[in-house]
């Protein structure tokens, strides 16, 4: 469920086979392998989270999850990937 604009839930839908269509361009496209590190950036309540969190995980990359007030500071973030050897 996402509000959009208007503040109103309401569901979206997308079939199978464009999530995996979506996951298989994202094998492709996006760098990195088994054991890259990758940052959860979307808020995990946002629909686009689980395109995040199923683009790492099918290809084997390991899924790190800064915490919401590191998120929302551009420097605090910053270091962060730095710390976290996020690639």
């Amino acid at each position: 469920y996402t509000s959009g604009s208007t503040g109103t839930p309401k569901a979206v839908v997308m079939s199978s086979g464009a999530v995996v269509n979506l996951l298989r361009w994202h094998a492709m496209t996006v760098p990195g392998g088994m054991g890259t590190r990758t940052a959860q950036f979307t808020a995990l309540s946002f629909d686009v989270s689980v395109q995040e969190t199923l683009s790492a995980l099918v290809t084997g990359k390991t899924l790190v999850i800064p915490p919401d007030t590191t998120r929302r500071d551009a420097a605090a973030l910053t270091q962060w990937l730095h710390e976290h050897h996020i690639t």
